[in-house]
Order: C-alpha cells, then sequence, then structure tokens
C-alpha cells in the first residue's frame, strides 16, 4: 500500500477493497513510534505480533508500517499475520 493510499483511507475515503475499514500495526521501537506514529497506529513490535494478534480485527485490512534498518521487517510482520490466519495484509511501501 502507498502512503498516498493510505492517507486517504486514514481520512474517510476508503478504497474499494477497504470498505471494513482499516488497522493500522507500527513494529518499530517503542522510542521510534513516540517520536511519530500514523495518527490511530497500534505500536505492537514485531516480537510480540503473534501473542498481541487478538488485539486486530480479522475483517479489517492490517496495514503493517516500519521503516527500519531491515527491509525484511514489514514483509516478516505480514507473514506472521498471514500464518495466524489474517487474509487481508498488506505493507507500506
Amino acid at each position: 500500500m502507498t502512503p498516498a493510499r493510505l492517507d486517504r483511507a486514514l481520512r474517510g475515503d476508503l478504497p474499494k477493497g477497504l470498505e471494513s475499514g482499516l488497522t493500522v500495526v507500527d513494529e518499530r521501537s517503542l522510542a521510534a513510534y513516540e517520536q511519530a506514529h500514523v495518527p490511530e497506529a497500534l505500536h505492537i513490535p514485531l516480537e510480540e505480533l503473534s501473542e498481541r494478534a487478538g488485539e486486530l480485527d480479522g475483517n479489517q485490512t492490517i496495514v503493517v508500517y516500519v521503516l527500519s534498518s531491515s527491509e525484511d521487517d514489514g514483509p516478516r510482520a505480514a507473514m506472521v499475520l498471514y500464518e495466524l490466519g489474517f487474509t487481508r495484509v498488506a505493507v507500506l511501501d
């Protein structure tokens, strides 16, 4: 998902396929999250994602937001969610 599409969705202009809503998961460090984050994003670090997946609505699209030294973190978080049964997962590009 592109930042522009996410911005439109967060402003209420939900594109086709996102009518059921979306949840943004920020899996960066707590320090990075506290410095700045997408409004209403849930802070769930990658290492806690499996145990905290119950906080997510499986009917919504889950957008994983990551900005770290490892470009693999976003896709890894998405894979964890897929393995837990979430089928509507996107990584913010």
